[in-house]
C-alpha cells in the first residue's frame, strides 16, 4: 500500500516527533528551545511532512 504525504506547518503538539528525527540525523541538533523559538517566530515557515491518511506520522 502506497502512502500518501502532506506538508503542514508544525505545531507545539509535533515537538517530540520532530526532536526524535532531529537526534538521528544530526551529531549537534537543536534543542526543544531551539525549535519552540522558531516556532514562535512571526517569519518561519517551519513544516513537517506528514502522513495524509490520518496527519499524524511525522517522516520529516
Amino acid at each position: 500500500m502506497e502512502t500518501i504525504v502532506s506538508l503542514r506547518h508544525a505545531t507545539l503538539d509535533d515537538l517530540s516527533e520532530i526532536l526524535r528525527i532531529e537526534k538521528q540525523c544530526y551529531l549537534n541538533s537543536w534543542t526543544e528551545e531551539h525549535f519552540i523559538a522558531e516556532l514562535e517566530k512571526p517569519y518561519s515557515q517551519f513544516l513537517v511532512l506528514t502522513d495524509d491518511e490520518t496527519d499524524s506520522k511525522i517522516f520529516g
